[in-house]
C-alpha cells in the first residue's frame, strides 16, 4: 500500500510554548466609540466644541463670516425718554403739601428784560398805530408756590416804563405805570397812561384796555419763564 500523505503544516499557527495573543475588547471599543475630527479642525475656536459629538461633521462651520449689504440689519431707533416734569417742589417734601420759593430779584429783572426790548403794546393792521413799551422799572415781590403736586408764579409788581410810537400816523409817546400787577386778577389790572402833547394825550385815552391785555401777555410770559406752562 501507498505511504499515507503528510499532514499540511499551517505556518500561521502559534509555535509550541508561544503565547497566546490577547485581544483589549475594552480599548478597541473605545477607539470605534470616539469620533474623528474633520479635516482641518483644530482643539481650540469655533469647531472644538464638536469633538465631543459623533455626527460633528454634519454640523454646520462654524466659522465667523463677514455680513454684506442687504443682510445688514440696521439699529433699532431708540426713542428719547419724555422730558420729566420740571419740579419746583424741595427734595424733602415728598408729600407736595405747600411749600413757597422766594424768586424776587429775578422776577423782577425778567419782567424788566420782557418789557424794555421794545415790547409791543398795540399794532394795527392799517400800518398807522403801533407802540411799543421800554426802560421798564419793577418793584415788588414775587415767588413760586408749591401746592399738592402743582406749582404757580405768585406777584404783586409795581410797573413803571415809556411808551412811544405812532398812533394814527402821528409820533406819539408818555409813561405807563400800575400798582397792582397781580396773576390771580391780570384782567383787573388797573393801568395808568400819561402823556403831554394831545396827540400823545389822545393814544393815552384810547389805549388803556389795549394797555391791560400788554401787560397780561407779559405776565404769562414771565410764568412760562418760571414754570413752564
Amino acid at each position: 500500500a501507498a505511504p499515507a500523505a503528510p499532514t499540511p503544516v499551517d505556518d500561521t499557527a502559534a509555535a509550541p510554548g508561544a503565547p497566546t495573543p490577547v485581544t483589549d475588547t475594552a480599548a478597541a471599543a473605545a477607539a470605534a466609540a470616539t469620533p474623528t475630527l474633520p479635516t482641518g479642525a483644530s482643539k481650540s475656536g469655533y469647531t472644538y466644541w464638536k469633538r465631543d459629538i459623533q455626527d460633528a461633521h454634519l454640523l454646520p462651520d462654524n466659522k465667523p463670516r463677514k455680513i454684506e449689504g442687504s443682510e445688514v440689519t440696521a439699529p433699532a431707533k431708540v426713542e428719547p425718554a419724555a422730558a420729566a416734569p420740571v419740579q419746583t417742589g424741595s427734595a424733602w417734601n415728598k408729600a407736595n403739601t405747600w411749600e413757597a420759593k422766594e424768586v424776587g430779584a429775578k422776577a423782577r429783572t425778567q419782567m424788566e428784560t420782557i418789557l424794555s426790548a421794545d415790547y409791543v403794546l398795540v399794532e394795527r393792521d392799517d400800518g398807522k398805530t403801533k407802540i411799543t413799551l421800554s426802560k421798564a422799572t419793577v418793584t415788588g415781590d414775587a415767588e413760586i408756590l408749591f401746592i399738592k403736586g402743582r406749582s404757580r408764579l405768585s406777584h404783586e409788581f409795581k410797573v413803571k416804563c415809556k411808551w412811544q410810537g405812532t398812533y394814527d400816523g402821528e409820533v406819539v409817546s408818555g409813561d405807563l405805570s400800575t400798582d397792582d400787577l397781580d396773576p390771580s386778577d391780570l384782567d383787573g389790572t388797573d393801568v395808568q397812561l400819561t402823556a403831554g402833547d394831545p396827540a400823545s394825550k389822545k393814544a393815552a385815552s384810547a389805549l388803556k384796555k389795549d394797555a391791560v391785555a400788554c401787560l397780561k401777555r407779559a405776565a404769562i410770559e414771565l410764568r412760562v419763564f418760571f414754570i413752564g406752562s
